[in-house]
């Protein structure tokens, strides 16, 4: 879900939310979730490469 507050775009997955424990159970949970997200557009359109920019590609 996208929402907009404070002139800000929020990214909220409210079907899949969980608490993770720990960064190690975190990360791979991201970046299956980021790599859904982002199969919602074409690798060429100009929404996707902005949003691959703007959303990190790893946790830290």
């Amino acid at each position: 879900n996208l929402f907009w507050a404070e002139d800000r775009w929020a990214l909220i997955d409210l079907d899949a939310m969980c608490q993770h424990s720990s960064l190690a159970s975190f990360a791979p949970a991201f970046a299956k979730d980021r790599a859904r997200f982002m199969r919602n557009w074409p690798e060429s359109s100009a929404l996707y490469q902005l949003i691959d920019q703007r959303l990190p590609k790893q946790v830290q």
